[in-house]
């Protein structure tokens, strides 16, 4: 996704969603027994778990849905407020999709049965954020590696040149199945994704007064 963040913190911007495999075919399938617009009204109201809390998002076209196979994409446009202005700093959820993550499962201290992920899908969040005029980069998540051996790998990615910052947050699980023994492992996992979830790129304005 590219955006572009206001002197408020507010966002508007381009998004494109790509989903592939059992996501991209249950679209597909209901655009069979349901026309255009329905398909349109719930695929716009599914993106209200996904974007940030303020930012609506509307699908303005899609790609693939007439298709048996390969990937579906929507080009979405996205606009809201996003961030908070305290004093000369612009504060900003790090990670445009991730940033909903809550913490999973920690209702449950014990399990009988297998946790079935249904399907495995990696999930990329990858945003590239244009700055406001005047406004650098303070702090940003740092390149960082949260992995659960054998089962799942969270990566982070930052990379920034003047005026433009690029942050990926990539998550893949490696199994479907987890048996109920493995099972105390999970809350602690979700737990870092979560907090990763909820970094943030503070942006600050460049105060330094002119010469001449």
């Amino acid at each position: 996704m590219d955006r572009k963040i206001d002197e408020q913190g507010a966002v508007i911007g381009a998004v494109e969603v790509l989903l592939n495999g059992p996501e991209a075919l249950r679209w597909r399938q209901l655009s069979l027994t349901a026309d255009e617009d329905e398909v349109r009204k719930q695929f716009n109201e599914s993106l209200r778990e996904i974007l940030p809390q303020g930012v609506s998002g509307e699908a303005e076209h899609s790609e693939g849905m007439d298709s048996g196979s390969g990937g579906l994409s929507a080009a979405i446009k996205a606009s809201g407020p996003l961030g908070t202005v305290t004093g000369k700093r612009i504060l900003l959820p790090a990670f445009f999709f991730s940033s909903s993550s809550t913490t999973q499962f920690v209702a449950e201290t014990n399990r009988t049965i297998p946790v079935d992920l249904h399907y495995v899908q990696p999930g990329i969040d990858d945003v590239i954020y244009y700055l406001p005029a005047g406004f650098s980069m303070e702090s940003a998540p740092q390149p960082a590696q949260i992995p659960a051996p054998e089962h799942a790998v969270l990566v982070t990615k930052t990379t920034s040149a003047p005026g433009v910052i690029d942050i990926k947050h990539i998550f893949a699980w490696i199994f479907v199945l987890m048996d109920a023994k493995q099972y105390p492992e999970l809350p602690a996992y979700y737990q870092k994704m979560a907090t990763s979830g909820q970094q943030q790129l503070v942006l600050s304005h460049d105060s330094t007064p002119a010469t001449e």
